[in-house]
């Protein structure tokens, strides 16, 4: 729309469906003005002081392909369907492993259970904002020695302490079936009674993927399994931070709010960790947490706003198998989780299933 009203402005991009790599490398391409990704809002703060400041904003170095997710893109080779309506690069011939139960548990994480999930180095370099710029490699470690660390310890005696942080899930085992671009969700004590249905997004070429795919087809006769999860830090946190944001307490705010929104990933990682054992796939885990992080398992993890499945009404599929509101987690008009600090997924186990974008 700007470009065809003759402007070139410059456009800042970020959010939870965007990646760094996905906005410099594609999105700068469809563009002819500048394009910022911004991993969170003090970064776009950041970004929109030096432009209305009339700054000469230069590009950095590209996002290395090592630290982002790989995705398929729009324009590839476009591949069959089979018969029952999935891409044809999906293998059929997995054994489903067997979950521990069927239907819906409730289970309350400790803090240091989240700790042993918690990415400190993206808390550190990109929550927090400390990089190493131009510093040389000895000064900056000094730094993370001396002022970073610390500030994270501190912060975690402080969550601890004061009890900021009550982090509670829920997740499940379902009956379900992809028939085409649905996922069909059966009742476990009723395996013939269909109890919701959610229809996916496919990719127009490439592989030609949706996230039903990695389920077996309705026609198979066999019932597959289906994992969701829901996580929550719980009201405390998101009223805390809403009090130090309304106190004029930013650099607190600052901190606590990169902290939580880490620590809500971290809870996630943990439970899906969790599922992963539970069904027996977990032998492919990466002792690495780095690699762990960017999939080093089997099988993966699709939240609603990303790319794979895009449109937030799908929170609604979830939010209502898992009774989200006995978690205390309620939707928005916008499909947004309520409190903030809240994020759900539906689980594949079959070991094709990565991230990919429609």
């Amino acid at each position: 729309t700007l470009e065809t009203q003759g402007l070139d402005v410059p456009v800042i991009l970020g959010g939870a469906a965007l990646t760094r790599a996905y906005v410099e490398k594609d999105c700068r391409k469809v563009y002819r003005g500048p394009v910022f990704y911004a991993a969170d809002a003090f970064e776009g703060l950041r970004l929109m002081q030096r432009i209305a400041g009339g700054e000469s904003l230069a590009y950095g170095p590209e996002a290395e392909e090592a630290d982002t997710i790989q995705v398929l893109h729009r324009g590839d080779r476009a591949l069959p369907l089979t018969e029952h309506g999935q891409s044809a690069w999906v293998r059929r011939n997995e054994v489903r492993p067997e979950p521990p139960f069927w239907g819906v548990r409730e289970v309350t994480p400790s803090l240091a259970d989240l700790y042993t999930f918690l990415d400190e180095f993206v808390v550190l370099r990109q929550r927090w904002g400390y990089q190493q710029g131009t510093q040389d490699e000895a000064t900056f470690q000094a730094v993370l020695r001396e002022k970073a660390e610390p500030e994270l310890a501190k912060w975690k005696a402080r969550l601890e302490a004061e009890g900021l942080v009550t982090p509670k899930v829920r997740y499940a085992y379902l009956p379900v079936n992809a028939d085409g671009d649905d996922l069909v969700v059966f009742d476990p004590a009723a395996p013939d009674r269909e109890l919701s249905r959610l229809t996916l997004p496919r990719q127009a070429s490439g592989r030609r993927l949706c996230i039903a795919d990695f389920y077996a087809p309705l026609a198979s006769g066999k019932r597959d399994v289906l994992a969701l999860q829901l996580v929550t830090l719980g009201s405390t946190s998101a009223a805390f931070a809403q009090a130090l944001y309304k106190g004029d307490s930013y650099s607190d705010y600052f901190h606590f709010h990169g902290l939580a929104t880490e620590l809500t990933e971290a809870a996630a990682e943990w439970l899906h960790a969790r599922i992963r054992r539970e069904l027996g796939i977990h032998a492919k885990d990466a002792a690495n947490l780095r690699v762990l992080f960017s999939q080093g398992y089997q099988g993966s993890r699709y939240s609603f706003g990303y790319p794979a499945c895009p449109d937030l009404e799908g929170n609604r599929f979830i939010q209502a198998l898992l009774d989200g509101d006995a978690l205390g987690v309620a939707l928005t008009e916008s499909c947004q989780m309520d409190p903030e600090y809240a994020t759900s997924a539906l689980v594949a186990w079959h070991p094709q299933a990565r991230y990919f974008a429609i």
